[in-house]
């Protein structure tokens, strides 16, 4: 999905006018990336363990909350730190 040609040149003007803030946006963004990593290492083990599919429904509710919620930081965070070049 390709962001669209003056969305993308309100992020750059976004960008420049807090320098700062996007550096550190950058640096989550990566850090996130191995957050990532990790929680989804977590809920393949917690897959294993559903023995029941009331278990199941319990857990796909929970996971899609956090994964939901985690992958819309996880985007702006993308979006807002890409293309920094420390």
């Amino acid at each position: 999905m390709s962001i669209p040609p003056r969305k993308n040149d309100d992020t750059r003007r976004w960008q420049q006018a807090n320098l700062k803030l996007t550096k550190r946006i950058r640096a989550s963004s990566d850090k996130l990336t191995e957050i990532h990593s990790m929680l989804l290492e977590e809920l393949c083990d917690k897959i294993e363990e559903v023995d029941s599919p009331f278990a199941a429904k319990e857990f796909v509710e929970d996971a899609g909350r956090l994964l939901s919620n985690f992958n819309f930081v996880n985007t702006v965070f993308t979006n807002l730190g890409a293309g920094y070049e420390p």
